[in-house]
């Protein structure tokens, strides 16, 4: 056995040092794609219009809050694709393996394409916080309706929304890819699926399509009986007046501990997509490991939204 190959078992299993450089190489290959520095700078050179930083009018309550991260899509949509090229990659010739030290299998090389999540979640996050100085400067974002109406300033927690969807869309091309062996049939479904997480993001905001949410903001609001009350507006940073979607006064707030259990359920999701694609990569007990940690973090975070969200129980029936 070669001295950069160790045994678990009956599996071989290449060196760490192997797989960190597999990591690099596929890092040096994501950093190189047109179209992944194509979907950065839709979404970079759109974050500071004032469209998505709160300073046009709007006639909903909370549109400007909702979707000041939105065009994060034109970027999720290409990590999307950009994984998927690189996952559907022919393997280098046999000759060349064969005379390779350590040869990586199918697994490895799985694992090097996950690695390289890190360029596209980098750029979300470099892009999220300049678009955070921008709204800081102008004021904030406003919410709500006059004479309720206030700007409100993204958090920091709120600043790993988008990075982690554009995370998540990245390991789904590897794992699309990895289950149906197509390149045009994983570009569909990442089209499909971006203009359904994004175009359609009014869907994220209700129960229980919230609590399965890859992308949303951290506002909740609740219908109110009538117009707000002194003791109703200490509950909620600001409220809305009745218009054609919403026949009542509504109060708008900013649940960060929602909002915190919505980032936990992607970040489980988006391991439980690469404990998929390890499994259709090869034999390996680890695969088996990260699927399991993957779904036990969503699930955890599932339960806990439903537990969390105020009237959830009672909207599905459940208490």
């Amino acid at each position: 056995m070669s001295a950069a190959t160790l045994s678990i078992g009956s599996t071989a299993v290449v060196c760490r040092s192997t797989v960190a450089e597999l990591v690099r190489a596929e890092i040096r290959f994501t950093l190189r794609s047109p179209l992944l520095w194509l979907g950065a700078a839709v979404y970079g050179g759109t974050a500071v219009l004032p469209e998505f930083t709160g300073q046009t009018a709007s006639d909903s309550s909370n549109d400007l809050y909702m979707t000041y991260q939105f065009t994060s899509g034109a970027l999720a949509l290409a990590a999307f694709l950009v994984a998927v090229w690189a996952a559907a990659r022919e393997r280098p010739a046999t000759t060349t393996e064969l005379f390779a030290n350590t040869p990586a299998r199918r697994w490895e090389r799985t694992v090097g394409l996950l690695g390289a999540v890190v360029v596209p979640f980098a750029m979300a996050l470099v892009i999220g916080c300049v678009q955070l100085v921008v709204i800081q400067a102008r004021g904030g974002i406003a919410v709500g309706h006059e004479p309720w109406q206030v700007d409100l300033v993204p958090t920091p927690l709120e600043l790993l929304g988008a990075p982690l969807a554009v995370a998540c869309s990245f390991v789904a091309g590897v794992t699309v890819v990895r289950l149906v062996r197509s390149r045009a049939v994983s570009a569909l479904l990442g089209v499909v699926g971006a203009a359904f997480l994004f175009l359609f993001f009014w869907l994220w905001y209700v129960v229980p399509f919230a609590l399965f949410a890859v992308y949303r903001t951290a506002l909740t609001s609740q219908e109110l009986t009538g117009e707000p009350t002194d003791a109703e507006l200490s509950r909620f940073a600001a409220a809305s007046l009745p218009d054609e979607y919403t026949t009542t006064f509504s109060g708008i707030d900013r649940d960060l501990a929602f909002y915190g259990l919505h980032l936990l359920f992607v970040v489980g999701l988006t391991v439980t997509l690469a404990g998929i694609a390890l499994l259709h990569s090869g034999s390996d007990r680890r695969s088996w490991r990260v699927l399991a940690a993957g779904l036990l973090v969503a699930g955890v975070a599932v339960v806990a939204q439903l537990l969390w969200v105020d009237g959830a129980t009672d909207w599905m029936g459940i208490l």
